[in-house]
């Protein structure tokens, strides 16, 4: 038996003993070669079964290490990047060269906002955060050492891990926290929209190691939050993020903004032994032809952002690792509410008909995904899955378009191929509008200035766009639906559901405050302005010799976890 088919038979078997989820054994077995039939023919006899959350679990998360209390730093690049092996461990050495999707001079090293898919993985290897999520999704302590609130979950408690210092020598402490905070909550970046019922004023420092956080509202998924990007931990007082500073696994050497970064190990890590190489440099090609083959022609080590046709046509390749993560990823259709055509509630409703979803998940995903139905989360506890599913009516939609007063419809999509299946999902949806006499005309921009916030996304000018978006729902919603959200692309302005998403927040039993959450989601789905059609994995790519990968639906190249990669001796 062929390593390949024995793949195919373990997955098989872990199908039939509850150790996969129906999504979870689709996807892997598409990655493994199998046939939409074989799959469908294996479920079918597996029967029904209730489909699990959606994760990216593959293997075992690594063990913690212990910390250590050492405070020397070191900030220059290393001058040796050969590779020495640890007997019946990991390897230390060399330097990971990675590929990535950059924005050109729109890239930051400020921690509070990322503008690109690069930023998120730089400030990753930099900077840490309290909580961080797991593979499976599950928001974990990192450098928090534990939090608990009160009865009511208005006060927390929280507990620093010690042992923890900045790449300055510095000693994590509450003072870091409350700082970081302090900046963070700073309405002019991304991070500000995190903080929106901390009561900042009130909240205090009990001890070097211990924060009294004190909100004005109840907030029962506190965790959740304090793991989301952005939500970093700089030491008191920085104020030149051009040097940044923090306690990751790397530190920072230097940079050049749409070009490349380089980080060299950090020696005193927390994480005893980690990270394994001594340096990581990361590149922005913004072609993703151009990154594959600079995978291919070994370049580079690994590269982010596959898209289907180069996954289907590389996952029997011995030389190429493909890291597959099953996730809540959407390329969504975004209508700005408060624009014409899209201010009426019937021109929406007509463009969400004027999409065959199956069609899309078929053609763009080739397999890889699953049909949405215009909410945020697929396979979260907080998803609603008891609304009827919109399925492709451009009858119905030439009506409801007539009612509007539009004989026909002329729309300008924006779109890029900054994300797998942006562009390809656009040139489908332009042809399966017209037979709901809607005549799309496409704006292709290039991939490092299609989130540029000053020039079209977010703007007026644009009210028909593209985004990327991943995460349940109440993560989307405090970026994207309220007031104040950073990225509030549909114009989503409605202070009695922002009054009554709050008051969700704060419901103490989870299955009761998933239900409200769901309830939420139903004035969305009548009437927002998202079509979300449907949910990608994360494909990424690395070469075989880099060791230590485990897939992650978080976000891209295991979320950018370098410190746990290695190369093999």
């Amino acid at each position: 038996m062929g390593k390949r088919d024995k793949d195919r038979r373990d997955l098989i078997q872990g199908l039939n003993a509850g150790q996969l989820s129906r999504r979870q054994f689709t996807l892997r077995a598409s990655a493994l070669g199998l046939s939409a039939g074989a799959i469908g023919s294996v479920l079918a006899a597996c029967g029904d079964g209730e489909e699990g959350a959606a994760t990216a679990t593959t293997a075992a998360a690594p063990a913690e290490a212990p910390t250590t209390t050492a405070a020397a730093t070191t900030t220059a690049a290393p001058e040796a990047t050969t590779t020495t092996a640890a007997p019946g461990g990991p390897v230390h050495g060399g330097r990971l060269v990675t590929a990535h999707t950059g924005a050109g001079p729109a890239e930051t090293l400020l921690p509070w906002n990322e503008a690109s898919f690069i930023d998120v993985g730089r400030h990753k290897q930099i900077y840490e955060k309290l909580f961080e999520r797991d593979e499976t999704l599950t928001p974990l302590p990192h450098l928090a050492e534990s939090l608990e609130s009160n009865a009511a979950g208005d006060v927390w408690q929280l507990k620093l891990k010690s042992g923890v210092t900045f790449h300055n020598g510095k000693e994590l402490t509450a003072d870091d926290v409350l700082y970081s905070w302090s900046e963070a909550a700073n309405v002019e970046y991304e991070s500000g929209s995190n903080f929106g019922v901390f009561d900042l004023a009130n909240t205090r420092k009990v001890s070097d190691t211990e924060v009294e956080l004190r909100l004005t509202q109840p907030l029962a998924d506190l965790p959740s939050v304090l793991a989301k990007k952005v939500m970093y931990i700089v030491p008191d007082g920085l104020s030149d993020y051009d040097q940044p500073v923090g306690t990751g696994a790397f530190t920072f050497v230097e940079w050049t903004p749409g070009e490349r970064s380089l980080m060299a190990r950090y020696d005193n890590y927390w994480q005893e032994g980690k990270p394994y190489f001594d340096e990581v440099e990361m590149i922005s090609i913004e072609d993703p032809t151009a990154r594959l083959n600079a995978l291919l022609g070994g370049q580079v080590d690994a590269v982010e952002q596959l898209d289907f046709t180069q996954a289907t046509a590389h996952r029997d390749n011995p030389d190429v690792q493909l890291i597959i993560a099953e996730s809540t990823t959407t390329v969504p259709l975004t209508m700005r509410l408060d624009t014409p055509p899209f201010d009426d509630p019937r021109v929406r409703e007509a463009i969400k008909l004027s999409v065959d979803r199956q069609q899309m998940v078929d053609s763009v995903l080739l397999g890889f995904g699953f049909v949405g139905n215009d909410l945020f989360g697929l396979g979260h506890p907080s998803y609603n899955d008891q609304l009827s599913q919109r399925t492709y009516d451009p009858d119905r939609a030439r009506a409801l378009l007539a009612e509007a007063g539009h004989d026909s419809l002329e729309v300008t999509l924006y779109t890029s191929q900054v994300v797998p299946g942006m562009l390809e999902s656009a040139t489908i949806f332009k042809e399966q509008a017209k037979a709901s006499g809607i005549e799309v005309t496409l704006e292709v921009l290039p991939g490092e200035a299609y989130f540029d916030i000053e020039q079209s996304y977010l703007s007026p000018s644009a009210p028909f766009y593209q985004s990327i978006w991943g995460g349940n729902f109440e993560s989307q919603a405090v970026d994207g639906l309220l007031a104040d959200s950073p990225y509030n692309e549909t114009v989503w302005n409605r202070p009695d559901w922002e009054e009554a998403f709050r008051a969700a927040q704060g419901i103490i039993d989870g299955d009761e405050r998933a239900a409200a959450l769901q309830e939420l989601q139903v004035a969305l789905y009548e009437e927002g302005g998202y079509v979300i059609w449907g949910f990608s994995a994360i494909i990424d790519a690395a070469s075989p010799r880099v060791q230590g990968i485990v897939p992650s639906g978080v976000f891209n190249l295991a979320h950018y976890d370098f410190k746990e990669w290695w190369f093999e001796s």
